[in-house]
């Protein structure tokens, strides 16, 4: 097997470096990490812009249709450059949900970055719940609860 990334996924690694290097300075590290919530949301904003956030969900879903691979590449970086994001627990554990579910009244304003959620499955171990606006409580079904109902 050739684990070797392909022409285009090399292509998307130095932009998402390249992006990240000019975006995530230290300045923005130290100011998420004194604030109150670990939050850079004007990163956050610019990721949601460049399609990052809908990396696996299908095109006619409003995403960019790649693989968990191309996803892969970009949580490769953010870790690489130490981002403040609630990236993963958003894009790569939320988002594929929703889509799945055909939540599209969520997914929409998730891909756009203008909403995040999380998944809980126990509510002692929350990963980025103090960052984002709702949760996705999974049980029995899947719940949608936004932070005011919390």
């Amino acid at each position: 097997m050739d684990f070797r990334l392909n022409t285009d996924q090399q292509t998307l690694q130095s932009a998402t470096r390249d992006f990240l290097r000019k975006e995530v300075t230290s300045t923005v590290v130290r100011s998420a990490f004194e604030s109150p919530d670990g939050d850079a949301p004007e990163l956050y904003k610019k990721m949601a812009e460049l399609g990052w956030l809908g990396i696996t969900v299908p095109e006619d879903k409003g995403g960019l249709g790649m693989s968990v691979i191309e996803q892969g590449v970009v949580c490769e970086q953010l870790g690489y450059v130490n981002a403040p994001s609630p990236y993963f627990s958003v894009a790569c554990v939320a988002i594929p949900l929703l889509a799945a579910l055909d939540a599209d009244d969520l997914l929409e304003p998730m891909l756009e970055g203008s909403l995040r959620a999380t998944v809980v499955k126990d509510p002692d171990h929350v990963q980025d719940g103090q960052i984002v606006d709702g949760f996705i409580v999974l049980g029995d079904r899947a719940v949608w609860s936004d932070r005011s109902q919390a």
